[in-house]
């Protein structure tokens, strides 16, 4: 897009609070891609359409909504729109007795 025609239109600030999972490493096969994911054991299957529309990089995020649409950002934009929130509780499950 051209500065010309980013200067006429309205800016945005982004608020959504997303699920996402930086992308370290991709496995390809025959129907399947499989990112890998900074978290451990984090592994997302998706098919390579979807890994071609969104052109899905190392480096980048897989990035869920609350609606459940997950789409990729690539790296810079997603680390400069959104920040980690910290773990501020955790939910604990009472102990079943009986």
């Amino acid at each position: 897009m051209s500065s010309v025609m980013r200067g006429r239109l309205p800016r945005y600030e982004c608020h959504k609070e997303v699920s996402a999972g930086q992308i370290t490493g991709l496995e390809f096969n025959n129907e399947r891609v499989t990112l890998l994911l900074e978290n451990e054991n984090v592994r997302i299957e998706v098919d390579h359409e979807w890994a071609k529309k969104h052109n899905v990089q190392i480096g980048g995020y897989y990035v869920v909504y609350d609606d459940d649409y997950a789409s990729f950002s690539p790296k810079k934009p997603f680390e400069s729109g959104y920040t980690r929130k910290a773990v501020t509780s955790i939910n604990v499950l009472p102990i079943p007795r009986g």
